[in-house]
């Protein structure tokens, strides 16, 4: 039961922080960001040097950890 809810917490949070991620920082500040930051050298990455996968995995991990805590440890919290 355990494992069913870190799994599904971990694919649903990935999922959220990936969407919220992207509409916060493509479409809110995106424009702020082409017009304030692009003279900063390596700070606008091409699609060549950007890699989906690695945020991916890294979002992953993120949210397998904050589930792990709250899944897994919450018995142990509660009964100290």
């Amino acid at each position: 039961m355990k494992l069913i809810k870190l799994i599904t917490g971990t694919l649903t949070g990935t999922i959220v922080y990936f969407v919220v991620g992207w509409i916060v920082f493509e479409f809110i500040l995106g424009s702020y960001t082409n017009r304030n930051t692009t003279q900063i050298a390596g700070f606008k990455k091409t699609e060549q040097e950007s890699s989906t996968l690695m945020l991916i995995i890294s979002l992953c991990s993120l949210c397998n950890v904050v589930i792990f805590f709250n899944v897994v440890l919450d018995k142990y919290i509660i009964e100290c």
